[in-house]
């Protein structure tokens, strides 16, 4: 248990963070990618038509939904741990998939947001 040395906190504090903001964002990433797809398509049929410009949207709507999903998973299936305590950071128990990640870890209150000693 790493109680409070902020140097050893920084690094994970800051992969935890990114780890967060991805499994929160994505999902609003990729709804507001859907909906501008379906305007264009919409505003400009003959644009969409285009082999390369349908396969880059693919590969986009790809990559967001294969984002989205792994930095959730590891919330979800207890592998994203606290920088803090080493215990899992969502206590599964207590929250049933909810779409959003708490910021605070369920087990010690150790909060990813806040600027800590050590951040830049």
């Amino acid at each position: 248990m790493v109680q409070g040395n902020a140097v050893v906190l920084a690094g994970p504090t800051r992969r935890l963070r990114l780890l967060r903001r991805v499994a929160n964002l994505a999902p609003w990433v990729l709804l507001g990618f859907v909906g501008a797809v379906g305007v264009v398509t919409y505003l400009f049929p003959a644009f969409i038509r285009s082999p390369i410009i349908a396969a880059a949207v693919l590969c986009v709507g790809v990559a967001l939904i294969t984002a989205s999903s792994i930095s959730t998973m590891s919330f979800y299936h207890r592998v994203a741990v606290c920088p803090r305590c080493r215990e899992p950071f969502i206590d599964t128990r207590l929250t049933r998939r909810p779409f959003w990640c708490h910021r605070r870890c369920h087990h010690c209150g150790y909060d990813v947001t806040e600027h800590h000693e050590g951040d830049f």
